[in-house]
Parts: C-alpha cells; structure tokens; sequence
C-alpha cells in the first residue's frame, strides 16, 4: 500500500524473467554494430528483472541474473534498475543494485506501482548525479511530467531524461512479435521502430 491505495502487482516467475532477458539479449546483438559512443543513450535499454515494491527481492533477482543482464550490458544495451521504495534510501538501493551488478545502471523511478514521488526523485538527484534518468510508467501527455522533468533539470541541468508507458496491451503485443520475429530461423534485423520501446 502506497499513500493509502493498495498495488496490486502480478508476479513475474523466473522462467519469464529468462525469456525477457534472452529477447534483450537477440535485440542487442542485432543492434550491436549500432551501439553508440559511451556517453550517449543506447539503442536498447533492458529493464532489469524486479518486483514492484520490494527493496529485497529486486536486489535478490539482480544477484540471481546477474550474469546475463551483464551480458546484455556488455552487447551494448544501457540496464534500467526500477527503483523500488522500502527500508532503504533510493540513493543507497541504487548504489547497492550497481555495486551487485558491477556495471553502470539506468535508474527507472518508478511512476504508477508503488510510485516514488516527486520530493524522493528529488532527492536522489541531489544524492546521486545520474547520468540517465527514467521515469516508468509516466507517458508524456501525464500532466505531472512537465513540471517534474522542469524540477530535476533545475537541480541537474544536463540530466537525460527518458519516460515511455512501458506496461501495455500494445508493447506486450510488440513483444509477442519481437519473439516471433528473433526465432532462429529467422536472421534478419528488426525494423528500427520496434526496437526502440
């Protein structure tokens, strides 16, 4: 429960966090020739496995997939971590979800599901300087994203700042259709506009 409103979440089991990842990892390869410069925003970005408002089991899960979400990142993909809210600052689970990966992440606030608010995005920015920040969850036309995005560019005035609603019918469609698409039979590159989701 979250500011008086419960969240209702479906689990995501770990054969399903298997087959994400190994779908980031043939969108990867298929755009690795692409991969751009080292400061610069990806091509792909991998949302690292999770679960929605709980600190312990999102870290557990990146320690448990640890290896091919590093693999991903070695193909050329930026990681986004969502951030969960619990027992720890987001400062401090931030630092503790790279410190388990070894690698640089994307922090993803999240927006909708047990959502971060805008005074705790605040104050990670302060904490952490990120390179990249995304928001999950939070489309462009949400009223809250302009003032939001006007308040993290004032206090950090180069911060990237990424946000698409990632959890719909439309993108599970395209990702039933990026499976199909990289079965192994089939070679060919995806249409950019697929890819970039």
């Amino acid at each position: 429960m979250r500011n008086g409103r419960p969240t209702v979440v479906a689990r995501i089991r770990h054969q399903e966090w298997e087959r994400r990842l190994n779908i980031y990892l043939r969108i990867g390869q298929a755009f690795r020739k692409h991969a751009p410069k080292r400061n610069s925003i990806a091509q792909v970005t991998a949302v690292a496995p999770d679960r929605v408002g709980s600190q312990e089991v999102t870290l557990a899960r990146l320690s448990e997939f640890r290896a091919t979400i590093r693999k991903v990142q070695a193909i050329g993909a930026d990681i986004l971590v969502p951030l969960q809210i619990g027992r720890l600052t987001l400062a401090k689970f931030y630092e503790h979800a790279a410190n388990i990966l070894c690698i640089e992440i994307v922090p993803g606030m999240p927006m909708k599901k047990s959502a971060t608010t805008p005074a705790e995005i605040l104050e990670f920015v302060r904490q952490t300087r990120p390179r990249r920040l995304h928001l999950l969850g939070m489309g462009i036309t949400n009223r809250v994203v302009d003032p939001l995005i006007r308040l993290l560019q004032h206090e950090q005035p180069s911060l990237p700042i990424s946000l698409i609603l990632t959890i719909s019918p439309l993108n599970s469609r395209i990702l039933a259709a990026l499976e199909l698409r990289f079965a192994p039979r089939d070679r060919e590159p995806l249409p950019r506009e697929l890819c970039r989701l």
